[in-house]
């Protein structure tokens, strides 16, 4: 019996030994698309002026806008962040320089916000008043479009430190 055992088991180890090896698997690889998280500061000097530190780099403006521009709509509904502030003066140099100062403080403590935009809304009337804009992108030249109702005091956008 033991013999009849001993061959069963020989037999059956060299069938084993003697098939082919199981195929291996191929696992289809997905190939994921990474996008590159979209900048959130740049590099740059402050825009600072006397007396008032702005420590935000300021977007060039339009070049026919002649000061009155504003932000594209379609741009605003999309990024913007917070809600805005108003301080209730008309413009003037010293005034406008104030309240870019006082505009970087909201947007810094805004969460998401890493540029703002300010203007002075209802131009040469009793109700004029200076906005700020808070947003969660930075501005360039598709952020704007031209304005003959609201005068822009300027962006900025956040500095890398």
């Amino acid at each position: 019996m033991m013999n009849l055992f001993t061959l069963l088991i020989t037999a059956f180890s060299m069938a084993v030994l003697a098939a082919p090896a199981p195929a291996q698997q191929r696992h289809a690889v997905e190939v994921q698309s990474v996008s590159a998280e979209p900048p959130t500061c740049v590099d740059g000097v402050p825009a600072s002026t006397t007396p008032y530190n702005i420590n935000y780099a300021a977007v060039k403006a339009p070049t026919a806008a002649h000061g009155f521009y504003d932000i594209e709509p379609a741009w605003d509904t999309a990024h913007a962040v917070g809600s805005a502030m108003n301080l209730y003066m008309a413009h003037g140099s010293d005034v406008n320089e104030y309240a870019s100062f006082k505009c970087q403080y909201t947007c810094n403590g805004t969460p998401g916000c890493v540029s703002f935009f300010g203007r002075f809304v209802q131009v040469n009337s009793t109700d004029e008043h200076f906005e700020c804009l808070g947003f969660n992108a930075l501005l360039d030249d598709s952020s704007f479009t031209l304005s003959s109702r609201n005068m822009a005091n300027g962006g900025f956008n956040k500095l890398c430190t």
